[in-house]
């Protein structure tokens, strides 16, 4: 019964099948509209220099919505998924070749906790992570049965995986990387044989991927796209997490650690396989890891999926569970315990508990609504499968009749529609919904300027802005941020290009139409380039021309250690205006190393109007000074050179 139930919850799990039909004007909304419309334009757009993002061509089967065959496809894309992962577990749950495994019964059970928990208390199972859950399952699989069939159809999936999201894809490719490296090790038959499909994979990607975009420069901005974003996101999205939270999530973490270092059979160590899925599954935990502590308010994402990863390896053990821990019964009673303690610490549990005793209840009876609400929860999570399966049975009933629905609180407005017409309009810095309103939209590279994370996105932004040929007739503007970041220096060379570029037609409240006029002539002259300590304040030389500066600040050795493990936090730039204004907002290192306009900073409407009309003294800065957590992780001095324009 245990199997059966275990085969039907992991089909449901991995059937995410979920359309979104509101067109809604916030920043995940707009990437996301965006992924979709995309390749359905009239002229479409290609992934490569034209368009630079986080996922790939086909990552709208995430987040599907009803443009054009969208929907259609990532139902066809989950369905096939949700079979896949159905047969692979009917296959390890019931074949008598591997009765070794499915016979363990307190594995089982502890295997099948472990994925439950994941999936259902622990926030569930990111959808992106799909391909990296069965490319485990086979390549397990594989290693138990030495068929090479299974490392074939892990190769095959990595291939699609680079095409939804290419980071993930090359994170799969390393776990295949590794499985072939464990095979020479124990030097099987076959070595040969793995090694040849391994060199395949990026062959295969690479033709695929010409035949989409028939241009091999466009493969190269792909993958350095790719490259570039992930590199970024390190240190550009950041955020710290909440002391609490950290506790709660280090709790958890210790008690999958203590009971994953039980399932290691010590006695028997070379006869273990225990190190060899540590290998395998290494990879993928990490990159979890990476994903959701360097951007900490999606902290849930890593022990979800640790979970999920964990209930694989154990399941594959070969040994029984109950050696380790003594007996079966004492086994399944630290289950229970783990089970429990993950229900009341489990901070995403915690707030839909506070949010149900608000509205619940007005009594001090403590006692009373502790232990009502936690039965609650336990019900809540156990009936979660029924839920989740009605909602995949109502969203396929209803994918036939879909339509967008235009549910938007800022939409564009009137006259601006009236002064674009059909010119080529683009959107900055990342409402990319006003596209609904916009007949010939032009996408920049990075079509969200926040994710402009590093000088080379930067600059693939500016070198679109600044060309004729690619360059809108029309921005739709406004200075909005996110992560209490200067809304223009995030991205400094792209904003010297607008500036240089394009006027103010039509301002409309927090929105701006700017236009394309004859350029600024914008002759530069270096003024001084001096090293100054990291954290030294730093006076703007006194001109009164507009003053560029370019800071190089390499991270020191302890600081790209900690990149690639963890992450950098965010460094903040305390700007003293000659106003005697002193204002604190977060800044990209990376990206100052190109051209930045500081002279003159606009941070409200008025500042920006009066800059973009040619006032070189509006919000002028006097000096500036880098502060914050993420500060130490750099060299101790840096070089800055002012440029006078």
């Amino acid at each position: 019964m245990l199997k059966v139930l275990y085969a039907a919850i992991v089909s449901i799990v991995c059937f995410r099948f979920s359309p979104e039909v509101n067109l809604i004007s916030n920043l995940d909304p707009s990437w996301r509209y965006a992924i979709n419309i995309f390749h359905s334009e009239p002229d479409p757009l290609l992934w490569g220099s034209k368009v630079i993002f986080t996922y790939g061509p086909l990552g709208f089967v995430f987040n599907p919505m009803p443009v054009a065959s969208d929907v259609k496809i990532s139902l066809i894309f989950w369905i096939t998924s949700a079979l896949l992962v159905c047969l692979l577990f009917v296959y390890i749950l019931f074949s008598k070749k591997l009765e070794h495994i499915n016979s363990r019964r307190t594995n089982l059970f502890f295997s099948f906790i472990l994925f439950y928990s994941g999936a259902y208390i622990f926030g569930g199972f990111i959808s992106t992570y799909i391909t990296s859950f069965m490319i485990l399952c086979l390549l397990a699989l594989c290693w138990e049965t030495g068929r090479i069939k299974f490392f074939v159809l892990a190769a095959m999936l990595s291939v699609l995986s680079m095409f939804l999201k290419f980071n993930s894809g090359a994170s799969d490719f390393i776990s295949l990387l590794a499985f072939s490296i464990l095979v020479i090790l124990h030097r099987r038959r076959t070595v040969i044989n793995y090694i040849l499909i391994l060199c395949a994979v990026p062959l295969l990607f690479a033709a695929c991927f010409l035949i989409y975009n028939p241009d091999l420069n466009e493969l190269v901005y792909y993958i350095r796209g790719a490259y570039e974003i992930s590199a970024g996101y390190n240190s550009a999205m950041s955020v710290p997490i909440n002391s609490i939270l950290y506790v709660a999530n280090f709790i958890v973490l210790i008690i999958l650690f203590l009971f994953l270092l039980r399932t290691f059979d010590f006695h028997k160590i070379k006869h273990s396989n225990s190190i060899d899925y540590i290998l395998i599954f290494a990879v993928s935990v990490f990159a979890a890891f990476k994903h959701s502590f360097v951007r900490a308010d999606h902290y849930r994402i890593f022990i979800s999926t640790l979970c999920i990863y964990g209930a694989v390896y154990v399941l594959f053990m070969k040994h029984e569970l109950a050696e380790s821990f003594g007996t079966s019964r004492a086994m399944k009673k630290l289950m229970c315990i783990f089970f429990v303690i993950t229900l009341i610490i489990t901070p995403d549990v915690h707030n839909k508990a506070r949010d149900y005793l608000i509205r619940n209840f007005a009594t001090d009876n403590r006692t009373t609504i502790i232990t009502h609400n936690f039965y609650r929860l336990v019900r809540t999570s156990l009936l979660n499968p029924v839920h989740e399966l009605c909602n995949a049975v109502k969203n396929v009933k209803d994918s036939g009749s879909l339509a967008l629905k235009d549910v938007r609180q800022r939409k564009l407005p009137e006259d601006f529609k009236a002064a674009i017409q059909d010119s080529k309009t683009t959107v900055y810095p990342w409402l990319i919904s006003y596209r609904h309103d916009i007949s010939n939209f032009v996408p920049m590279p990075i079509c969200q300027a926040y994710s402009a994370y590093t000088s080379w996105l930067d600059n693939m932004n500016a070198k679109f802005f600044s060309d004729d040929d690619t360059a809108p007739r029309f921005i739709v503007f406004n200075l909005d941020a996110i992560d209490n970041r200067f809304p223009l220096i995030e991205c400094p060379a792209t904003w010297l290009e607008i500036f240089r570029h394009y006027r103010i037609n039509r301002i409309s409240g927090k929105e701006f139409l700017l236009e394309r006029s004859k350029a600024r002539e914008l002759k530069a002259k270096e003024i001084s380039t001096q090293r100054y300590s990291r954290n030294g304040t730093i006076s703007i030389p006194s001109t009164k021309n507009y003053c560029l500066m370019r800071i190089n600040l390499k991270l020191n050795l302890l600081g790209q250690l900690a990149k690639i493990l963890y992450k950098i936090p965010y460094v903040n730039m305390r700007v003293e205006f000659t106003d005697g204004r002193i204002i604190t907002k977060r800044v990209l290192i990376e990206t100052l190393a190109n051209e930045t306009l500081i002279s003159s900073l606009p941070l409200d409407e008025e500042s920006f109007t009066a800059v973009m009309s040619g006032d070189r003294q509006v919000n002028r800065v006097k000096a500036f000074t880098l502060e914050g957590p993420g500060l130490k992780w750099y060299n101790s001095s840096m070089e800055v050179t002012f440029t006078e324009i």
